[in-house]
């Protein structure tokens, strides 16, 4: 790749049309130096050097924003387990609830069976009695 130098250090003129890429040809008789080619890659570098520190704060910006983001969404997820934990302590109410209510129910069976079974046996030995 030939890089040629811009029209204000080294007096090229510019062969391309205005708004396109600057490309210059040296005139001639004129001789470049190196001085001027030290110039022209100095402003080079310090151009490098003003791109590199604007891409390095855009890059610590976004890098902010994304901790940011992720700090919400951990957030998030912190709310959402502490919703699990309450829906878990309200299930595992429920779960005592309807275990004690079957418990009854069954009891209440067996003591119901049981006191109409006495009843029914006394019956029958009354009135095997009474014969």
């Amino acid at each position: 790749m030939v890089m040629l130098l811009s029209v204000s250090t080294l007096g090229a003129k510019n062969l391309d049309s205005p708004g396109t890429s600057a490309i210059s040809v040296p005139m001639p008789n004129f001789k470049v130096t190196n001085e001027m080619l030290y110039r022209e890659l100095m402003e080079i570098k310090l151009k490098l050097a003003q791109h590199d520190e604007k891409f390095k704060s855009i890059d610590q910006q976004r890098f902010e924003a994304i901790d940011r983001r992720f700090e919400a969404i951990e957030q998030r997820f912190d709310e959402i387990d502490a919703q699990f934990d309450r829906l878990y302590s309200i299930l595992l109410a429920l779960t005592g609830v309807f275990t004690t209510l079957v418990v009854a129910v069954i009891t209440l069976i067996f003591w119901d069976r049981r006191t109409m079974l006495k009843q029914a046996k006394k019956e029958v030995t009354e009135g095997l009695q009474m014969r």
